[in-house]
């Protein structure tokens, strides 16, 4: 059943809009993407890892979903970095952009709904995470720009 978390939305607002600043303002590298790839794997597992649909399935195969994921969110930020300037003149990138969060949001919900996990699963095993990626990023932004 799909419930509404204000809290949760909230937060994943000003993660989802950290991370899409981020992108623009750095350019990607391997340095980069070599921390953010596992770190995404490892809390996107502990999410999973939860859900009934997983619970039957093998530490690796739910590894390989975190994985494919977190390689997937990094493909969609370098994506953001290299057409940014060229892509930032249209209107429906821009909405795109600001619809992020709440597609983001949906999606949670969406997987939370389909593979049987408890409710808010990946918000509350995740909430610590979630908090110091966004104040990490807020941090590094606040540098780019002082």
């Amino acid at each position: 059943m799909f419930i509404f978390h204000l809290h949760e939305f909230i937060v994943y607002l000003f993660y989802i809009y950290s991370l899409i600043i981020l992108s623009i303002l750095i350019k990607p590298s391997i340095s980069l993407y070599s921390f953010f790839i596992p770190f995404i794997a490892i809390c996107s597992f502990f999410a999973l890892k939860s859900c009934q649909y997983y619970q039957n399935l093998s530490t690796a195969r739910i590894l390989s979903v975190s994985t494919l994921y977190s390689i997937s969110a990094s493909a969609i930020l370098i994506f953001i970095n290299q057409t940014w300037n060229f892509l930032k003149k249209f209107t429906i990138f821009k909405i795109f952009l600001l619809a992020s969060p709440l597609l983001y949001y949906w999606t949670v919900k969406s997987y939370e709904c389909l593979f049987n996990c408890p409710p808010s699963r990946n918000f509350n095993s995740l909430k610590i995470p979630y908090y110091l990626a966004t104040i990490t990023n807020f941090i590094i932004i606040l540098y780019k720009f002082f």
